[in-house]
């Protein structure tokens, strides 16, 4: 009984979560990072989120993706199928031509375009 309580009390304290904090999934991908820094994310700093297939960053300054511009607060979320830009309620994303957008995609090129 006590060899098992020990066992349990091991596997808890030396458990380490699937991605450290030092680590990335191989999905997030240097260039995505990249990408990430070119918008004005800051990958150490600005993650709010990290699961298996989705991790968020909470922006702490305006984003430029393309000829978009998205307010202090957006969130990027980057996941294995796609990634995009959610603009706070109330502030959407902006373009000079195209109007208000309160979601964006991210493109593989840097650029973006408005989701439905």
């Amino acid at each position: 009984m006590k060899t098992a309580i020990g066992v349990v009390a091991m596997c808890i304290l030396f458990a380490r979560p699937i991605y450290a904090d030092d680590q990335a999934p191989s999905w997030i991908t240097k260039e995505k990072l990249a990408g990430l820094k070119t918008i004005g994310i800051d990958p150490a700093n600005d993650i709010e989120a990290k699961a298996n297939y989705h991790w968020r960053y909470r922006a702490k300054k305006e984003l430029a993706v393309g000829v978009y511009s998205c307010p202090i607060g957006s969130t990027v979320d980057i996941s294995r199928t796609i990634d995009l830009i959610i603009s706070p309620d109330g502030a959407p994303c902006s373009s000079a031509k195209e109007g208000n957008f309160r979601f964006l995609k991210l493109l593989p090129n840097g650029s973006a375009e408005p989701m439905p």
